[in-house]
């Protein structure tokens, strides 16, 4: 899709990660994947009030909180059509606008993914969830491949 990104339209979305967060944790997203592009749909600052929380609350009991924040949910797992409204708090990822797609490992805090289209600025998110992320990786890099880059993933193995 060229033009205006934000055409009302339907996304074939095969899997959504998140919530991912940007803004220090101040905004939170789920990150749609579909074949034709990447839609970011705000969740407002409720997860990161709750790890706030969980932050100041400490031990177990806060470590639990922290974790319910950025676990996905469960109603927006797999398959699916999101229904694009054109709402302008909505980012929009078009694939034939990606410029790139890129994973980066990060030792302390959330993995990385950053986002950006031609011409524009660098979106980054961070998976507050780490168990997506071999998820994440597997499907950005199987249906970006002429643009999906990642880092620091080898000292894994």
């Amino acid at each position: 899709m060229s033009g205006d990104s934000r055409v009302k339209r339907e996304w074939r979305v095969l899997e959504t990660f998140g919530p991912v967060m940007s803004h220090g944790g101040f905004k939170n997203w789920h990150l749609c994947v579909a074949k034709d592009g990447i839609v970011a749909i705000p969740l407002g600052i409720g997860p990161s009030i709750l790890a706030g929380i969980g932050a100041g609350l400490g031990g177990f009991l806060g470590h639990g909180i922290i974790h319910a924040a950025y676990i996905k949910p469960s109603d927006v797992e797999g398959e699916r059509i999101l229904v694009d409204d054109g709402s302008p708090r909505w980012r929009r990822y078009p694939v034939d606008l990606l410029d790139k797609v890129f994973m980066k490992w990060c030792l302390a805090g959330a993995n990385e993914i950053h986002l950006q289209l031609i011409g524009q600025k660098n979106h980054v998110y961070g998976l507050g969830d780490r168990g997506q992320t071999k998820a994440c990786r597997e499907k950005l890099r199987e249906l970006f491949p002429e643009v999906y880059t990642e880092k620091g993933f080898d000292k894994l193995s």
